[in-house]
């Protein structure tokens, strides 16, 4: 690992510092799925809509995150999202 790496490292760390880790609730995935983080490109079907696009903030205090999608944000339960 070289200095570029670890500095890599500390950015996402800070990153999930700032904006939260995801952490498992009742509304989340079943075990052994991963929660999102912060920039990761994600799709899923919220009331019969499908949706993409990139999380914005993960709100793990009652598991949803923001999701940015062309230009506007959505707010979906962890639940909601496929891949």
């Amino acid at each position: 690992m070289d200095s570029h790496d670890r500095e890599a490292l500390a950015a996402i760390d800070g990153m999930a510092e700032i904006y939260g880790r995801p952490q498992p609730t009742a509304d989340a995935p079943p075990a052994g799925c991963r929660l999102p983080s912060v920039c990761d490109w994600i799709s899923g079907c919220t009331a019969g809509k499908r949706w993409s696009g990139r999380v914005v903030k993960v709100l793990d205090s009652n598991g949803t995150v923001d999701v940015e999608v062309g230009g506007a944000w959505l707010n979906v339960p962890a639940a909601d999202i496929t891949h």
